[in-house]
Order: C-alpha cells, then structure tokens, then sequence
C-alpha cells in the first residue's frame, strides 16, 4: 500500500523565543557575521515587557545578554546606520511602564565596539522645559517612525509621528547632521496626526522622497495625508494623493512594488471610520492611489510583503484580528496570499500557520538557504502567547537567485556640492522553476565613501535591516553636500 505525504512549504522551527504581543521585531545582521539576527519587543504572558536581540549562530537564535535596551511594546523599531560608521544603529518607540503608568518613548542607539549605547544627543531628546520628559518622544503605532535621505545628502533622516506624552500630536522630520539628529523647522505644512502611519517613500518616482501619512489631525478627521518633496527639500500638501478612504485606526501599512511597475504600492490593515475592518491592496497611480484587492480583513496587525515562493512576484502575509468583538478584538487569523499570473492574489490553502492577533510579522532569509521565511509574534484564540519563526523549504529545490551586478556605473555628473550616479539595471535570472523579478521591479542600495579604514568621508554605507529603508526604486541618484575628497561607490540590485 502507498501514501502520499505532503510537506507544507513553512514549517514550525526549533528556535526558542519568548512569546510576546503589542510587539515589533525586525531582522539584521548587526554583528556582521552574514546571518540575520532578530530584535524583538512587546509584552510576554507574564504582563512584563521587553526589548531583546538575538543572535544568530549558525541558524540558533538565542539571546545576546551584552546589550541592555529599555524594554518597550506598542511601537516600531528600526535597524539602521543612521551614524555612517558602517555598523548598524536602532531606534525604538512604544511604550514604557514606569510606576504603573504607560509613558511614550523614542529611543535611539548607537553600535560601539558590537554594544548599544543610548544616543542622547538628538533633539529627539530635548526638554524644553526641563521636566525630566523629552518633548519628542512620540509613539504612533507599529507604523510610528520611518528612516530615509529625503534631503539627498546621503544620509538617513528621521520621520515620526503620534502623541507626545502631553497628547500633543506630531508628524516630525529630524534631519540628520552627522549622526546628530536636529529637527526640521522648515516643515510647516506638515499635520500632526495620532494614531500614525508614517512612511518615506518617492510616490512620484522624480527622485525625492515624499511623506505617506495616515492618522487623525486635531479635528479628528482620519484620513491619508501626502506631503511632496521637491528640490527645496520642504514638503508640501499632494492634493490629489491625499483621500479619507485609506483613514484606519489600529492599523499598519506595508509598501512594495507588488505589481513591478516601478511605483511602490502598499497594503493596508485596519478599522476604517464606518468601523468596519478591511485589508486593501493599493496600487500607486498617476497621482493618485487606487484599490486594486480587498482581502480579509483584520486590525491590530501588522502585514508583510515576500516573494516566498521564489516565482519572481511578491506575495502578502496578513495577521491580526478579523473581530471587533471585545477590547482588543477577536478571532486572530492568519492568511497568506500568493499572487497569481494576473496579479491577483489567493489564499495557500496548503499551510499550517499560527493564527495570531495584536501581532507583527516579517519575512528573512536568517538560515540562508536561498527562501524566505517567515518571523511571527502575538496573541492565539486559546490566549497563548507566542514568537515563532517558520522555515521555509521552497530552497531545497526552488533558491533564489540574486539579481546580477548593475552596469554602467557612471558618476562624470558633478555640478558644484552634486554629483548623480547612474547605472543601468541588471537581469534578475531566473530561479530553478523559472521565477524572476522584472526590471522595474528591483530595487537598489548604494554605498559612497572613501577607501581608507576609518572611511572618515563615508557618505553612504548601504548597511541596513531587512525591509525597504535605505532602497530606492530608480536607476540613478543624486547626493548633494558632499565634502571634497576621493570616494569611491558602488550599488546592488
């Protein structure tokens, strides 16, 4: 007698992490070893929270006790070089519980000699008037701070918003001098919002990032707000961009070129103003954004996008409460969607996943065996609370492969304190079972500096977490304010 047996393309790992909701992680190679290593906060079974980092040794995560970061839940954190040394920097908003009382924090710190180091120097520290509490520590939600160069220098730059701890709402750019960040006065189109979605992202494709925001203002109209940069580098109000439609609380935002037209798109989680849960795929038009799928809805989740399937289009993983019922909601639920030929997208009906609630979720490749897979963190129907991290086995017959090297690197373009870098985009070859991603659809990272060892005229050292921060979606760039020096550059697809 014969038998089928099936094998589910993620499988539950052995890896060991403490359960937690209300979190936020990210993947990163912060030790420089080529594994990916995690960063997790939130609050366990227990009612404690926390903010741990765990190393990655040969595929075993397990928890780095050198570093001692303040524990948070309820907010975002960010793997990014934010101080141009070529080592990995974090930054961490949420909540805190000091004295039984929740307070908002927006922490930043430094790598130094593979330790985190609070960094206190920002204005994101000021304390006007000096009562112990910094007046831009904002949370916003899972989505409440963003990293990206919107001045061109080459650099990572801070955009925040939500409530102070005076419920004073925020939509702030800190502009970064040095590794220093200073808040950007210049700004005053932008509109407070809490909760908040915030995002860089170039929607116009002219080379400057613009601001995606969704919250409500002070008049408690929820809606999407777009800001456009411009060579002046102050943003202002895209009209046209800006639509009510996509106004959600409890929400979260995930940004990708799923459709690999060139323009970045997003999906969409939340409770909408009619109280009705949705989950949207947005496709980015001529200035405009348009509603291309409704899938299941859900809140207080966080959604993820991945090609992990390795046929060359991006699919989304979406969690979180599909019920209103209750405080916090209902019902978890965990759905992947794989995108068809067509574009559209179907449930994997073949996978065996934890559904979970108040939840984050990301894709990485941390035991590099060419596929992607799949972290996920937050409340189960039976009130477990779990961190789980699934495998993927598409590798074992189905690896990526990397995009090739782009060519033509050109960079004769030098007007003044402004030079732009070209270069052509490369072949994305085809995967063992013939997936590929078109060449509208790869993204890029460059990297700038000198080759001395101390690279004292690093402009840009193309380090960063797993996710879309420090990528672009154009075949060229232009870096204003550089110093006089050699450097050289290079860029990957």
């Amino acid at each position: 007698q014969e038998d089928t047996l099936f094998i589910a393309r993620l499988v539950t790992s052995t890896q060991s992490l403490p359960g937690v909701y209300f979190s936020a992680g990210g993947w990163a190679d912060y030790n420089e070893d080529n594994y990916l290593d995690l960063a997790l906060t939130g609050v366990t079974f227990s009612g404690s929270s926390i903010t741990n980092i765990f190393e990655n040794s040969d595929g075993l995560l397990s928890q780095d006790l050198n570093q001692n970061i303040e524990a948070a839940f309820g907010g975002h954190i960010s793997w990014v070089d934010y101080t141009n040394d070529g080592h990995l920097d974090l930054s961490l908003s949420g909540f805190q519980i000091i004295n039984f009382f929740p307070y908002r924090v927006t922490k930043l710190y430094r790598y130094q000699d593979g330790i985190y180091i609070p960094d206190t120097d920002s204005d994101i520290y000021a304390d006007v008037n000096y009562d112990g509490i910094p007046d831009n520590w904002v949370t916003g939600g899972v989505n409440g701070h963003h990293w990206g160069d919107y001045d061109n220098d080459g650099d990572l730059d801070f955009l925040q918003g939500g409530f102070d701890n005076y419920n004073m709402r925020h939509l702030d750019i800190f502009y970064n001098d040095n590794g220093i960040l200073r808040l950007d006065t210049n700004q005053t189109d932008l509109v407070p919002i809490y909760p908040a979605l915030v995002q860089w992202v170039d929607v116009n494709r002219d080379g400057y990032l613009d601001i995606v925001s969704i919250g409500a203002d002070e008049t408690q109209t929820l809606g999407m707000r777009v800001f456009l940069n411009n060579n002046s580098y102050v943003l202002t109000s895209g009209i046209t961009w800006n639509s009510n439609i996509y106004g959600v609380t409890a929400g979260a935002i995930a940004f990708a070129d799923y459709n690999s037209d060139g323009y970045d798109d997003f999906a969409l989680t939340g409770l909408n103003s009619s109280q009705e849960l949705i989950t949207y795929v947005v496709a980015n038009s001529i200035n405009q954004f348009t509603v291309q799928y409704i899938l299941q809805g859900v809140y207080y989740g966080k959604p993820a996008w991945g090609d992990y399937d390795a046929d060359g289009d991006l699919d989304l993983l979406v969690a979180g409460q599909s019920s209103t019922v209750g405080q916090l909601g209902s019902e978890p639920k965990t759905i992947l969607y794989y995108q068809q030929d067509d574009g559209s997208f179907a449930i994997d009906q073949t996978l065996s996943i934890d559904s979970v609630g108040i939840s984050f979720t990301q894709w990485g490749d941390y035991d590099q065996d060419g596929d992607l897979d799949l972290f996920l963190a937050g409340f189960k129907a039976n009130q477990d609370v779990v961190a789980q991290v699934y495998d993927n086995l598409e590798g074992l017959e189905n690896a990526n492969k990397a995009p090739n090297a782009p060519y033509l690197l050109d960079d004769s373009n030098i007007n003044d304190n402004k030079v732009r870098l070209t270069w052509s985009a490369p072949v994305d070859p085809n995967n063992p079972s013939g997936g590929a991603t078109p060449e509208e659809g790869l993204r890029y990272q460059i990297q700038i500096g000198s080759q001395e060892e101390s690279n004292e005229h690093a402009i840009s050292t193309g380090h960063y977490g797993v996710g879309e921060i420090g990528t672009f979606n154009r075949t060229e760039k232009t870096i204003r304010n550089i110093p006089e020096g050699n450097y050289g550059w290079r860029v990957r697809a």
